[in-house]
């Protein structure tokens, strides 16, 4: 199977091998399509999220109110029956804007890791990500306005968190990409269910084949999705659709061809090519993992680089000059490297493994929930109504 989506390679490949079919792989064709849809409003949105630092400001909030809940441990119970029970607790109502903004963040944070392992157009993190910005600010603002003991005072972990937020989310740019980008994907998403592969609800990543489904069926469902868009008035005339449906009208006859007849001793059988390359990509994956876990090297190419980076550095050992700054008080390297403490650098390792993000296993439980901001909010008001 060929897969190859630029137009000289697959005119070469059609001249030069005249008699042979040519396929077009589902899973790349689609890849491609979605890349050069939505690709410009995905990379202005990604842009955005890195001009405002978000992650980083989101972090060091987190971290800020983590201090005052580790001093008071009984919040993480708190939160927890505030979204499973809708129950909030006399001996919480105080810090419950603490523990409700650390929680949140979390969600929010947690929209990094909504991808099922397709990369992108499949997988949209940044979007995932800035939707949850979207909805926590939403959620903040009703918060901010909600005082369980009529003291605007314990709320100003939201009044905080909403002071970060609306910096995206009031960027006119964030917000143009972000609107223009939706209906895109909506699109896009129902050409992937059409076609049966790399469904939005997939988990298979790269290693997805295609559902097993006749071509003729598949042809069927994407035949209607086609008809749909050119019904579609918006979309029949918005030149950012008709680019799409052209890419799809090109390949449409590679995509779908019919089963290639082959004679064999017992006659003439019919025989479906693979809708994708996946599987023989899949192999190469393998192999290559295979020979980095053998060599340690990733590529042969990539070694001979990291030899001429690495040169002039052994060439400095040569230099007296250089080796004194490296040496100190010692006279070689192997006494350098005897003086290490290795009590010291066990520390240091096991401590960077200890600054890495702790979760208390709680909320773990609770940022699975596609509607916590909302459910928190509820919380508060029903304690209100009290």
């Amino acid at each position: 199977m060929f897969c190859c989506l630029l137009e000289d390679p697959m005119n070469a490949v059609e001249e030069v091998f005249d008699t042979i079919q040519i396929f077009i792989c589902h899973f790349h064709f689609l890849r491609d399509i979605g890349k050069d849809l939505f690709g410009d409003d995905y990379d202005v949105i990604r842009k955005c999220l890195k001009k405002h630092s978000i992650v980083t400001e989101l972090n060091n909030l987190k971290k800020s109110l983590e201090i005052i809940i580790d001093d008071n441990p009984q919040l993480i119970d708190g939160i927890y029956d505030c979204v499973e029970h809708r129950e909030i607790t006399d001996s919480i109502v105080e810090l419950m804007p603490v523990v409700s903004s650390y929680t949140i963040i979390h969600w929010i944070l947690e929209g990094q890791n909504q991808g099922n392992g397709y990369g992108f157009p499949f997988d949209r993190i940044h979007v995932d990500f800035s939707q949850r910005l979207l909805e926590s600010e939403k959620q903040i603002e009703a918060l901010k306005k909600l005082e369980l003991r009529e003291n605007w005072k314990d709320n100003k972990p939201f009044h905080k968190l909403s002071c970060k937020l609306k910096k995206v989310v009031d960027d006119r740019v964030f917000k143009g990409a972000m609107s223009r980008i939706q209906p895109k994907i909506k699109v896009f998403d129902t050409l992937r269910s059409a076609m049966r592969i790399a469904k939005p609800s997939g988990k298979k990543g790269l290693n997805d084949h295609g559902m097993d489904e006749d071509m003729q069926t598949i042809k069927e469902k994407v035949t209607k999705f086609r008809h749909w868009m050119v019904e579609e008035a918006k979309l029949a005339e918005d030149k950012n659709y008709t680019g799409f449906m052209a890419q799809l009208d090109k390949y449409w006859d590679k995509l779908f061809t019919d089963p290639i007849e082959v004679e064999t001793p017992s006659g003439k059988i019919s025989i479906q090519p693979q809708r994708t390359n996946n599987i023989m990509e899949h192999f190469f994956r393998d192999f290559k993992r295979d020979h980095i876990r053998k060599t340690g090297n990733n590529s042969i190419g990539k070694t001979i680089r990291a030899m001429i980076a690495d040169t002039p550095l052994i060439k400095n050992l040569e230099n007296p000059h250089y080796m004194k700054i490296i040496l100190g008080e010692k006279k070689t390297l192997e006494e350098l490297f005897a003086s290490i403490d290795t009590a010291e650098v066990k520390q240091i390792l096991e401590k960077s493994r200890t600054i890495d993000d702790k979760i208390p296993q709680k909320i773990k439980e609770i940022i699975v929930k596609k509607d916590l901001p909302e459910l928190i909010t509820n919380s508060f008001k029903k304690r209100l109504a009290m």
